[in-house]
């Protein structure tokens, strides 16, 4: 097996190469001769006769770059004719399936494909031979065939669409007997059923070495020498490889020696013609002598069966020596589409590992029957099933879902992954993803609808098939479902992520068939989504799931009127729609409101929306729009679930005869206005035959107490459009039941419906409580509680290491908590400071996070000691002690003792007493049978601080209490013999063995916090700057440096911002900077021009050797007389500005020349730096560029090693 680089991309920009003329040409058929017509066993009647100017094509085709190689990012255009009139046109390169040796022996056999530039998942695969050209075009309108219609030196062709030429009588004897692989792979390895299959992973494109042998009637059928029949199985494989390489990256080459297999004589070929399950067994043996065994990775024959169409193979068979060469494809006339895609590839899919599909047939396998009666795809039994259960009489070239999981598993993970040849595809795979939580339920007899999204990295054409995914009884019959059993076929895929069940056109035309049935009762229901990229370097196929669930005691929901040819709809009228709610508002269901569309196309597309988020109670009043139509439809959809209901028939929407006007509300229905957010609807207006009146409004209803209404303009003229605002000043849930009323001079007054349900958010009562904030003496662990909000639903919770509370920060982190409290899952590193937080979650979502409270926790010395040396000791099964001893030379007074890793093996663990015991004869049980289990390991450690028991089973080696305190040993010396000794008090089932333990010698460590020596008010002129210095905000602490003496940033000021200003770097919650940043005048605050009268921070201060100042508060006074400055310096090195006001430059000059380097930023009024500039040797003036700049306030500050200095420029144009 070898991997080969990956292949080169088609890359943008580089033009195809173009075939001048158009080789093909509409003919005359009649003007053959009927001996000419090539005969078929299958009828094609729907088809467009043609004549091919095939040289001047092989002359073209001369010009077609070889695929994977530079030359292929330039390939050859080509039109190729359509069935109905037309051409379209194909990039197309050289895409050999023979070997280079075979292909060089045979160079009047060439292959190729191509994709439409427009369209990259419309492909062709196409070739010639002796005699003539064919080739498959895979189009969004279904597959095309293009083969020859007559049999002549210069043949007629004949390009059809394959379901326009159905054959009921072709499969009347087809059957494919495949046959299990017992020693192989289950279809699905178990317990790994892929319900979402969406890695992204680079698509890895896999050729596997196919002997393709024939028999000798086969051959004497395609022209009874070698080249005749090579060119015939050539399109064989070129036409499967063609659905191979799209859905499963997956191609297939002829080896270099295939012509010896190609026997010419049935009476010499060793193979029994026509007899399948006897070919079966026969292939291998005849072949291998002549190829040799390791010459290819799996065979086939092809044979004629005149009494029928036969096929069998050997499910997963490819790549296994003995097994590779067992699949049979037989057929009476061994060509098309019905042969290459409805019998070779079903048998090469079982070769793969796909079993069949259909659920109504014979021959059906009751783990994989995932498509209704005989199905459509390849591996289904399309047009052969007992009539009345053929879903269609043709194969879709396209393998179902459970078909692509199949035989992944077993060329991805399977024996079927250790033969191809490996090429990466320069190919990633799509990411697919269904917008929907499963679990829900819809009514019965109701259609629906779902919709997926993807992407793909390389922008590739991508199309979507939704497939039903049920198993249930089988043998049903097609329509007559039971259980969980398919209702749905499967269609080709289609560049819409969404497929409504049943299909658009049946609903509208009120024609449902039995292919596609809306579930009747309650039952599971289970789709797939799958994805193609129709990559044309190799495909690659992902998919989805979603599960739901049909009410039995629900539905139909059902549109009553309009809903017949009779209704009739006035512009601008107030129109009642009805529907059968049909118990869909219960709590199963659960549909609370609806919305409803208007379609003025006959019901393919709903452009205009009557009334969003209504209530689903039946009815409903909306004002006729100006939209004439004679093909109205309405379509009412449930607003939170996937399923709707059309009027049965158009109806006719007619212009006003008289002048009027259109009121409408947008929303009219606010099921969730969430306080106190004021309401804030919509009122449109569209004017009736010129209607020019002036509209008065008026708010109808009983407001709650202290709200308030108003309209942006009132009254309002025909088609314009005014604002309704309500505003509420207390917290309340109720649903109010208002109406807007308009008059006018001539109209009689109309009404409009409003309704609001309004959603209390009042959280002001919550409160953090435990641990307080600033706590530093919690150890391990600590229960969190707060103060709850009557208006909170739940509660989510963070833990961080950060205030940022950064993911990389969380240690834990909780959703949906209904009490306020929280228990940690995880123990507490020592000497760590931790920030917990939390916020209201209602059904307006989540509230604002509450400022969050900061802990830390002990700082502790710990000294651990070594292994003993005599481990490990082996147990007795029975009674008896062992001991187990640790000698510790460093001598010490104890102030608390933990035991560690100790790991002894015994089972069951509950006969097990483990005691310590120290150099003073001391002793504390550890372990004494705890744990009432089978379970044979204790993985413990023992501390008196720990927040739990003794866990059962007792592993994983967290902290647990013992049994007796390990305070005894406290004040004794560390020095000496220590004895770990284990006693067996009940017998177990076998010996055991002591292999670790340790001691761990803690105490406290002292630590003391730093001093906060200045925290004073800071003055701040309105919209100004100033730096926050050492005589504002000065930390001192002996163990630490100013560098080291960290402040972290807790709350942000709220009308400012707070700058690091040597990095020009804004400071957010989490933030860092140190008493050095202060030090150094780097610390700034600029004032946003707002008219606040204050502000503050608030900040920790930590010196990194566990001492810490819990939350502290820096006020700022927002004050005009604020003097701005930062060093203390004399009044002789202020900064002046000239001029000033100034236009396009102003220079800066200080009174005292500046030593060294200055830095120099100019900002707005919004703290904004608008431009900033370093001057190595500022000296006494230094001059900056203003132009293009707006006129305004600004500031310009200066560093420099004098101080910092900040001074007010105005620029006026």
């Amino acid at each position: 097996m070898r991997l080969f680089p990956t292949l080169i991309l088609l890359l943008p920009g580089l033009l195809p190469l173009q075939a001048q003329q158009n080789f093909w040409a509409d003919a005359n058929e009649a003007a053959r001769p009927e001996t000419a017509l090539r005969q078929r066993s299958f009828q094609v009647n729907h088809y467009r006769a043609l004549a091919l100017d095939l040289e001047g094509l092989k002359t073209a085709l001369q010009a077609a770059p070889m695929e994977f190689t530079p030359e292929a990012t330039a390939p050859l255009e080509l039109a190729m004719p359509m069935p109905n009139g037309g051409a379209k046109t194909f990039e197309v390169v050289e895409s050999p399936v023979m070997a280079p040796g075979l292909a060089a022996r045979y160079p009047s056999i060439k292959t190729y494909k191509g994709w439409n530039p427009d369209n990259p998942g419309e492909t062709i695969r196409f070739g010639y031979g002796p005699k003539g050209f064919y080739g498959t075009l895979l189009t969004a309108r279904g597959a095309v065939y293009i083969d020859t219609r007559t049999e002549e030196a210069n043949p007629l062709y004949m390009s059809y669409f394959v379901k326009d030429n159905p054959n009921p009588e072709l499969w009347a004897a087809f059957e494919c007997q495949a046959e299990h692989n017992e020693e192989g792979p289950a279809h699905i390895y178990e317990g790994d059923v892929i319900e979402n299959r969406n890695p992204m992973g680079q698509v890895t494109l896999r050729t596997f070495k196919l002997a393709l042998s024939c028999t000798g009637e086969y051959a004497q059928f395609h022209g009874g020498t070698k080249e005749l029949v090579l060119a015939q199985m050539v399109s064989v494989v070129n036409r499967l490889t063609q659905v191979f390489e799209r859905d499963l990256a997956i191609r297939a080459e002829l080896i270099e020696n295939n012509d010896e297999i190609i026997f010419l004589n049935g009476a010499t070929d060793n193979l029994s013609n026509g007899q399948t399950s006897t070919l079966l067994g026969q292939n291998g043996p005849v072949i291998n002598p002549i190829i040799g065994i390791n010459s290819y990775d799996y065979g086939h024959v092809l044979n004629i069966h005149n009494t029928g169409n036969y096929g069998i193979a050997l499910i997963r068979g490819a790549c296994i020596p003995e097994l590779k060469a067992a699949g049979v494809s037989g057929f009476a006339n061994p060509q098309g589409d019905p042969f290459v895609i409805s019998i070779v590839a079903h048998e090469m899919g079982h070769q793969f590992g796909a079993n069949h599909t259909m659920s109504t047939c014979q021959n059906v396998n009751t783990s994989t029957a995932f498509e209704p009666g005989s199905g459509t795809t390849i591996m289904s039994y399309a047009g052969i099933c007992p009539a009345g259960n053929n879903v269609q009489n043709f194969t879709d070239a396209q393998f179902h879902v459970i078909s692509l999981e199949e035989i992944f598993a077993y060329t991805r993970n399977g024996q079927g992954n250790t033969c191809p040849e490996k090429m990466l595809a320069g190919n990633s795979e799509p990411v697919v993803g269904i917008p929907l939580e499963g679990g829900f339920f819809i009514p019965t007899s109701t259609p629906f609808e779902l919709t997926a999204t993807a992407s793909d990295a390389e922008g590739d054409a991508l199309t979507y098939s939704w497939e039903q995914y049920d198993l249930g009884p089988v043998n049903t019959g097609l329509g007559n479902p039971e259980g969980d059993s398919p209702l749905f076929r499967v269609f080709p895929p289609t560049e819409s992520p969404t497929r409504v069940f049943p299909k658009l056109e049946k609903i509208l035309s009120n024609n449902y068939d039995i292919t596609e049935v809306l579930p009747a009762y309650g039952r599971n229901m289970t789709f797939r989504c799958v994805v193609r990229d129709n990559n044309p370097q190799g495909g690659a196929a992902v998919w989805a799931q979603v599960g739901f669930k049909v009410d039995g005691t629900a539905g139909p929901f059902q549109v009553l009127s309009p809903n017949t040819f009779a209704d009739l709809w006035i512009v601008g009228s107030n129109t009642e729609i009805r529907w059968d709610v049909a118990n869909t508002d219960n709590e199963i269901v659960g549909c609370q409101k609806v919305n409803i569309k208007l379609s003025l196309d006959g019901g393919y597309t709903y452009p205009v929306m009557l009334a969003e988020n209504t209530d689903n109670d039946g009815s409903a009043f909306i004002t006729v729009p100006d939209s004439e139509t004679a093909q109205a439809r309405v379509r009412i959809e449930a607003a939170d679930n996937i399923f709707f209901d059309v009027s049965n028939q158009n109806f006719v929407i007619q212009a006003a005869t008289e002048p009027g006007y259109v009121l409408n509300l947008a929303p009219n229905d606010i099921s969730l206005q969430c306080l106190p957010a004021p309401a804030v609807i919509e009122i449109q207006t569209a004017s009736i035959l010129g209607y020019d009146e002036p509209i008065a409004l008026e708010l109808i209803g009983e407001l709650p107490e202290g709200a308030s209404y108003s309209f942006s303009q009132n009254p309002v003229n025909p088609s314009e459009s005014a604002t309704l605002t309500i505003t509420f000043d207390q917290f309340i849930e109720e649903t109010l039941n208002l109406r807007v009323r308009a008059t006018t001079a001539s109209l009689d007054t109309a009404y409009r419906e409003l309704q609001i349900t309004t959603v209390s958010n009042d959280f002001s009562a919550m409160a953090l409580l435990e641990p307080v904030d600033g706590r530093d003496d919690i150890q391990l662990q600590t229960n969190f509680s707060w103060q709850g909000a009557a208006d909170a639903n739940s509660y989510d919770f963070q833990l961080a290491t950060s205030a940022t509370f950064g993911q990389e920060s969380l240690v834990e982190s909780a959703s949906g908590l209904t009490t306020a409290a929280y228990t940690p899952e995880s123990f507490f590193d020592n000497n760590q400071i931790f920030f917990w937080r939390v916020r209201p979650v209602n059904e307006c979502g989540p509230g604002p996070w509450l400022t969050p409270f900061v802990f830390k926790t002990i700082s502790v010395d710990c000294a651990g000691s070594d292994l003993p040396n005599d481990l490990p000791i082996n147990l007795p099964a029975n009674s008896g002690t062992r001991m187990s001893n640790l000698f510790v030379t460093t001598d010490g007074i104890i102030s608390d003792l933990n035991v560690k890793n100790v790991e002894i093996r015994f089972s069951p663990v509950r006969g097990i007493r483990a005691t310590l015991i120290s150099p003073a004869g001391t002793r504390a049980i550890l372990f004494d049978g705890n744990c009432f289990t089978n379970s044979a390991n204790i993985e413990l450690a023992f501390d008196d601080e720990a927040p739990e028991d003794i866990p059962c089973p007792p592993d994983g080696f967290v902290p647990a209490q013992p049994e007796q305190p390990l305070s005894v040993f406290d004040g004794e010396s560390t020095a000496g013999q220590w004895t770990l000794e284990v006693r067996i008090i009940e017998s177990g089932f076998g010996t055991g063995e002591i292999k670790g333990w340790q001691l761990e010698f803690c105490a406290a460590a002292s630590t003391t916090p730093p001093i906060l020596l200045a925290n004073e008010v800071l003055g701040v002129p309105p919209g100004q700057a100033n730096a926050v210095t050492a005589d504002y905000l000065k930390a001192e602490d002996d163990a630490a440096t100013p560098e080291q003496l960290t402040f972290t940033l807790l709350q942000p000021p709220a009308n400012g911002q707070l700058y690091r200003w040597s990095q020009d770097e804004v400071l957010a919650t989490g933030s860092k900077f140190t008493q050095a940043t202060i030090n150094t005048y780097n610390l700034v605050y600029v004032h946003d021009g707002s008219d606040t009268q204050e502000d503050h921070f608030t900040f920790i201060v930590d010196d990194g050797q566990g001492g810490f100042i819990p939350t502290q508060t820096f006020n700022i006074d927002i004050d005009e007389n604020a003097v701005v400055g930062t060093a203390e310096v004399d009044a002789g090195n202020a900064i002046s500005l000239f001029p000033n006001p100034a236009q396009d430059r102003v220079a800066i000059g200080f009174r005292q020349a500046v030593r060294g380097e200055a830095a120099v930023r100019l900002l707005n009024l919004q703290g904004q730096v608008v431009q900033q500039r370093r001057f190595p040797e500022a000296g006494r003036q230094v001059q900056l560029n203003t132009a293009g700049l707006p006129s305004g306030v600004y500031f310009v500050n200066v560093q420099a090693e004098e101080g910092v200095f900040t001074e007010k420029l105005l620029l006026q144009r």
